[in-house]
């Protein structure tokens, strides 16, 4: 299994190794160790700490509230704009899925980022949105 972590790196498991190679010359990151170290999880979960009540109040901003999250990502309500805001998105190298794969049609799950991050999903957001200058 592969993850990515806020700071971008990958690490491989009992995933396909060729795939997870793939994936990190993709992004342009080293394929990391089985686990992470205990110093990145720490970080790791400071960023998350940090930037999610961030990444949910500008969301909120732009007509996209999401419930509470204890986790690390939230699940903004999207609407209608739903598949445009995902395709723009992923045309923008971000991966998000879609919550009706998880009960939630209209809405998105998106993974807490670092600031620079979470910054660059916004500004597609308000390009395709048609929000930017909301937040």
């Amino acid at each position: 299994m592969f993850a990515l972590q806020p700071e971008m790196k990958v690490f491989s498991g009992s995933a396909n190794r060729d795939l997870a190679e793939r994936i990190c010359k993709y992004i342009g990151t080293p394929l990391g160790p089985v686990a992470p170290d205990a110093e990145h999880l720490e970080r790791t979960r400071r960023v998350v700490l940090e930037q999610r009540p961030r990444l949910q109040a500008a969301l909120a901003e732009r007509g996209a509230p999401s419930p509470p999250s204890q986790a690390n990502f939230i699940l903004a309500r999207s609407g209608e704009r739903t598949g445009a805001v995902r395709a723009a998105l992923f045309q923008a190298g971000i991966l998000v899925r879609d919550g009706a794969g998880v009960g939630f049609p209209g809405h998105l799950r998106i993974a807490v980022g670092t600031a620079e991050q979470n910054a660059r999903l916004l500004e597609v957001w308000d390009r395709t949105s048609g929000s930017a200058g909301r937040a």
